[in-house]
């Protein structure tokens, strides 16, 4: 029963891929004066919310959900909601994609530097060696380390508010890990730099390959489980297309071709081999 003053909107939500994303989707929502209910699905990044428009807004809902780390693309009254997730689903993909290649572009190169010394100097050209020439070595990771972070920015942009508030997620976890590895790669870069490495301790110690390629690897996970999504997608929409839309029921004894939705309880209904 839809009571006076209550409204229900519905949401695609862009970067709930887990259980534990949508309850923190859920959590601030519900903190929300004037909110009634709230329904989340991971699975399909959907949200309803069934609210009191007296007290509250639509903008405000979309602000808390922003607010949690997440982009809520409103749908629309008279628009299909699995329209609206199709849409948002290529979004996503085209995002991702882009944001793994430029990733890999500049990651591959901080692990091949960092990695060539260890299995054969030869491997390295001369003028990024670490023992000859530590400045190019550590200057060509931090340089080549900035993009990753720019690109990788939402998993710091998102997991470290959801840290202080409580409610970490996946991307909290990738955060601490690849921004522990970045300060303390930064740090000892600066003492390079600076010619404060006398003995080679610090220019043997950077952990920027780390970070980098996690969050390309990590990007490039979240591509595959988007596109995987958008092909369930499409299936599931696919199969219930195959439902009828007709039904044969029959009436004083004489079969009439009905819309399924207005079958009622206590028709007849006939069921014809093969269908």
């Amino acid at each position: 029963i839809k009571l006076s003053g209550e409204r229900a909107i519905e949401f695609k939500v862009i970067g709930m891929g887990s259980d534990h994303c949508a309850g923190i989707v859920k959590k601030a929502v519900e903190r929300l004066e004037g909110v009634k209910e709230v329904e989340t699905n991971y699975p399909n990044s959907y949200a309803r919310v069934s609210y009191d428009e007296s007290k509250l807004s639509t903008r405000q809902i979309i602000r808390a959900i922003s607010a949690a780390g997440y982009k809520p693309e409103l749908i629309e009254a008279g628009e299909s909601a699995a329209d609206v997730e199709k849409e948002a689903r290529e979004k996503e993909i085209r995002t991702l994609k882009k944001k793994f290649i430029w990733a890999a572009i500049f990651a591959f190169p901080i692990a091949y530097v960092a990695m060539a010394d260890m299995i054969s100097k030869s491997l390295l050209p001369g003028f990024l060696s670490p023992e000859h020439f530590p400045v190019n070595f550590a200057l060509f990771q931090v340089i080549f380390s900035i993009p990753v972070i720019i690109v990788g920015w939402n998993f710091y942009h998102i997991g470290f508010p959801n840290l202080f508030k409580r409610s970490p997620n996946m991307d909290s976890l990738i955060a601490m890990g690849t921004g522990a590895a970045y300060l303390y790669s930064f740090y000892a870069a600066g003492l390079v730099l600076l010619a404060k490495d006398p003995h080679g301790q610090y220019v043997r110690s950077l952990y920027f390959e780390t970070a980098a390629v996690i969050i390309a690897l990590i990007l490039l996970g979240r591509f595959f489980e988007a596109l995987s999504k958008g092909k369930t997608s499409e299936a599931i929409k696919k199969l219930m297309g195959l439902a009828p839309k007709t039904a044969t029921i029959e009436v004083n004894g004489v079969e009439e071709d009905v819309p399924i939705s207005e079958v009622q309880v206590g028709n007849v209904v006939i069921v014809k081999p093969g269908e």
